[in-house]
């Protein structure tokens, strides 16, 4: 982001993230859900969009393995694309349908640190063009690349 679209914006730093002017992180504004997982699928952060979406309080599943907080309700497809995004390390884009919540989910992973963090947000309708499929765009090149 360009440094004079910040000046004079009172901005500190909590936990790597902008604090806004008025005083809460970034991630927790935004109305996407957002997690972050260790190595291990240890959840280390979860806001409160996420919360609201899954359903899932951030004291019950911080610190707790996410395969084993969804095993046998979350669809294969997140788990095969969230084991890419760290096999591969790259940023990796796709919408789902999950059955038990009844919602469409469109999914951003990106890795960095050792970290894998998921941007989504949910819909009855997916935003695909209505084609109903998975949409994998892990093999398209980010935009400025090479």
């Amino acid at each position: 982001m360009d440094s004079k679209l910040l000046a004079g914006t009172p901005a500190t730093t909590k936990a790597g993230f902008k604090i806004n002017t008025s005083g809460k992180a970034l991630n927790e504004i935004i109305e996407n859900g957002f997690f972050t997982v260790d190595r291990k699928w240890t959840v280390t952060y979860w806001n409160k969009s996420a919360e609201k979406l899954l359903g899932v309080g951030a004291k019950d599943i911080v610190g707790k393995n996410l395969w084993d907080r969804f095993a046998g309700i979350i669809p294969l497809d997140f788990y095969i694309v969230y084991h890419k995004a760290f096999l591969q390390e790259i940023p990796n884009h796709f919408e789902e349908y999950w059955p038990e919540i009844g919602a469409w989910f469109d999914v951003i992973t990106y890795y960095n640190n050792n970290t894998l963090s998921v941007s989504f947000k949910s819909s009855k309708q997916p935003s695909g063009g209505g084609s109903g499929k998975s949409i994998d765009n892990s093999e398209r090149a980010l935009p400025g690349g090479d």
